[in-house]
């Protein structure tokens, strides 16, 4: 449990906080200010866990740097309110100030959200592609028959679905839903990865099965062709032997 003493210090700094937003602005832009405040929390809640993910699935276990780049602006843009609000800067039509900083935060976090589920996509893309390397089509359907019928398809689905939104969105007029909904797309080829991860050793047995089968109707050609050539011999020369 949270002690006394530190929920006391922390609702006397709301109070302080609320008490020197009402010097600087109106009630008004108090209300759209902590608004914007509420929805950036909630999406960079979201976006982290998205960037979280994709460490636990990539390979290398790292971040890709646009997102942190982003994510770095963010912040940047949130200290400035903060200063503001504190009354550590000033700026004429503070409530303006704060307002439009809050939402060029929102907008580096949203494309921090945006760029991590692309790359996210595209590595899984890569992996996927990497895994199945050197397997036949044959092996491939055989071992996973959705492959070519539901995951492939779904890959580049999400591929263009990625690519249409981010030529069109407009990153003041979206919410944390919309990244959802794409982390939702991304986690099913995450479990397609999976599912072909799990399938390995079974295409390696598939495979090893038939090369094996290919040696041995291999070798059954060659002992045939050479039983048939020994025949033709054998009745070529009694053919030869024959009195016309």
């Amino acid at each position: 449990p949270v002690p006394a003493s530190c929920d006391l210090r922390v609702s006397t700094f709301c109070r302080r906080l609320l008490i020197i937003m009402e010097l600087i602005i109106n009630e008004q832009e108090i209300e759209k200010a902590l608004d914007k405040l509420h929805d950036l929390c909630e999406l960079y809640i979201v976006v982290k866990e998205i960037i979280i993910y994709f460490e636990e699935v990539n390979p290398e276990q790292k971040s890709d740097i646009q997102p942190i780049n982003e994510l770095r602006n963010a912040f940047d843009h949130v200290m400035r309110v903060v200063a503001v609000w504190l009354k550590i800067k000033e700026k004429k039509e503070s409530g303006k100030y704060i307002i439009t900083h809050l939402d060029k935060a929102f907008g580096h976090v949203y494309r921090a959200g945006y760029d991590t589920v692309d790359f996210l996509s595209l590595t899984l893309k890569s992996q996927i592609y990497n895994e199945l390397k050197g397997y036949t089509s044959n092996t491939i359907r055989t071992v996973i028959p959705n492959y070519y019928s539901e995951i492939r398809p779904s890959i580049y689905e999400l591929n263009a679905k990625i690519a249409k939104f981010r030529s069109e969105k407009d990153v003041f007029n979206n919410n944390a839903e919309h990244l959802i909904d794409y982390v939702s797309e991304v986690k099913r080829i995450v479990d397609f990865y999976k599912e072909i991860l799990t399938k390995k050793p079974a295409l390696d047995e598939f495979e090893k099965k038939i090369k094996s089968e290919n040696k041995k109707n291999a070798l059954r050609d060659w002992i045939k062709r050479i039983v048939i050539g020994f025949i033709l011999v054998l009745a070529g020369y009694f053919l030869r032997g024959i009195p016309h």
